[in-house]
Order: C-alpha cells, then sequence, then structure tokens
C-alpha cells in the first residue's frame, strides 16, 4: 500500500512540466494503477474485520481466509489494468499543440478518450464507496482492531476531493486541467495518508503488544462470546415476557353445530 502512494506521487511529476507523447500515454494509467492497489488494500482490510468479527461461527477459518490478500487486491486491480489497457489500445491520450492565445504556443496533453477517462476514475469511486459503506456497517465493532473510523474519514475525503474535482475540470482549460488534477491527486493520497497509515502506524509502532495475530483471534473469540450473551439474555427476557401475558379463562368458546342440527335446521 505505501508503495503504491509512492508511485502515485512520482505520477504527479507527468503532470508537471513539459509534456510528451510517452508521458501523456504513461501518466494517467500509472494514477489509476497506482491509486486503485491502495484503495484495493483498504477495502480488504474493511472486509477482513468485518468477516472476521461478524461471522457467527468458525472464528478461525475465518481468520485464515481473510489473511490472504493476494487474491483479492490482484483481481480488483487486474479489472483497473484491463481498463487502462483498452483505453490505450482504443483511443489513447495524445500529445497536442494549442494555438488559442496570440504568439503563444501551448503544449497539452489530451486525454483521447474522456470516457475512458471517467470509467477509471469511477471504478476508484465505486471502491472508495464501497469502503465507506462496509466502515460504516462496522463502526459498532471492538476499537481496539476497528479501523472503520479511519477508513471512513479517508475515503470520505477522497469522495469528496473528486466530486469537486468532476465541475472544475470540466470548466478549466489550458494548462489548468493538469494543475487541477495534480492538486486532486496530492489531496486524496495525503488523505489516505494522514486519515489511515498514521494512526495504524501508530498502533504499530506504540502498541505491539496487541498487534499480532493471536491477540486478534483472541479478540474475535471474546466478541463472539459477548455476543451470544448477549443473544441468550434477549432470548430469556422474551419467554419471561410471554409467561407475564395474563390469560383470560372467563372467555368461552362457542361449540361449533353438528352436522345432525345443520341438516335438520336446512329441512326446515
Amino acid at each position: 500500500m505505501i508503495i503504491s502512494l509512492l508511485v502515485s506521487l512520482v505520477s504527479i511529476g507527468f503532470f508537471i512540466g513539459e509534456p510528451t507523447e510517452t508521458l501523456c500515454k504513461v501518466r494517467q494509467p500509472l494514477f489509476g494503477i497506482s491509486f486503485t492497489i491502495s484503495v484495493s488494500c483498504i477495502l480488504f482490510k474493511s472486509i477482513r474485520i468485518l468477516l472476521a468479527f461478524e461471522s457467527a461461527s468458525k472464528a478461525q477459518k475465518v481468520v485464515t481466509l481473510t489473511y490472504q490478500p493476494v487474491v483479492v487486491i490482484s483481481v480488483l486491480t487486474g479489472i483497473q489494468i484491463c481498463i487502462c489497457t483498452m483505453w490505450l489500445i482504443l483511443k489513447a491520450p495524445f500529445f497536442n499543440e494549442i494555438y488559442t492565445i496570440p504568439q503563444v504556443l501551448l503544449y497539452q496533453c489530451n486525454e483521447g478518450s474522456y470516457a475512458a477517462f471517467g470509467i477509471m476514475l469511477g471504478y476508484i469511486g465505486f471502491l472508495a464507496l464501497i469502503c465507506f459503506l462496509l466502515a460504516y456497517k462496522g463502526r459498532k465493532l471492538p476499537e481496539k482492531y476497528n479501523e472503520a473510523r479511519c477508513i471512513t474519514f479517508s475515503m470520505l475525503v477522497y469522495m469528496f476531493v473528486w466530486i469537486l474535482f468532476i465541475p472544475i475540470y470540466i470548466n478549466s482549460t489550458g494548462i489548468y486541467t493538469s494543475a487541477v488534477q495534480t492538486l486532486a491527486i496530492l489531496a486524496s493520497i495525503y488523505g489516505i495518508i494522514f486519515c489511515h497509515l498514521l494512526p495504524a502506524g501508530y498502533i504499530v509502532l506504540f502498541k505491539k503488544k496487541n498487534n499480532n495475530r493471536q491477540r486478534y483471534v483472541e479478540s474475535i473469540c471474546a466478541f463472539y462470546r459477548a455476543k451470544r450473551r448477549m443473544l441468550s439474555n434477549h432470548k430469556k427476557k422474551s419467554i419471561r415476557t410471554t409467561k407475564a401475558i395474563p390469560v383470560n379463562h372467563t372467555t368461552a368458546c362457542t361449540p361449533l353445530p353438528s352436522l345432525e342440527t345443520r341438516k335438520r335446521s336446512n329441512s326446515f
């Protein structure tokens, strides 16, 4: 995750300075793939926490399954790689010269297909939205191993930045388009660093006793026991309330008429 964020920071350098044909083709896919890896890591963390604490039984098996992140991250990143590959094959970004200002020549990267550019950013936004929803669902889990607040704030920063990016990017022209996207990338990266990585680094550095797999499993088992106690107490209270309801013995049921009486009444 840290390496992917560093690659995203490196991709900002491709948005600054004089563009070339190669830089125009590399900068957007490099940012999209690297940032997708970081968001996929956060998504896997939220899925792992939610599965481990919300499963009804077999905590050990759930923990062993959630310690296999390679498959999940590879699949989510592979979808973004396919999107960027199709973008480069069908209608890749290209180098463009603009003469909008008299006696001034502007070098600018044309994104080629803005639909593919929107799909790339929309896929990252979709992953961020799933992270936010899972983190919101896991807000009531034990706080010792719960990163839901950090994930919530980091994804909120990302979605807020890129929602504002859309109208500003559409209304900006010339050299300001690259500057707007550079600021959006920086804001989203710093949001993940300050809202997610720094709290996690504090736990790793200053709470080493609680930061191991054995304590993680013990916390899950304790959560299960407390959850079962709450369910059993709730069942006992419901049984007591049903027993305490008074029964009215004075009401008598009128018997239904027999077949003979029905035949007699029909004959009359």
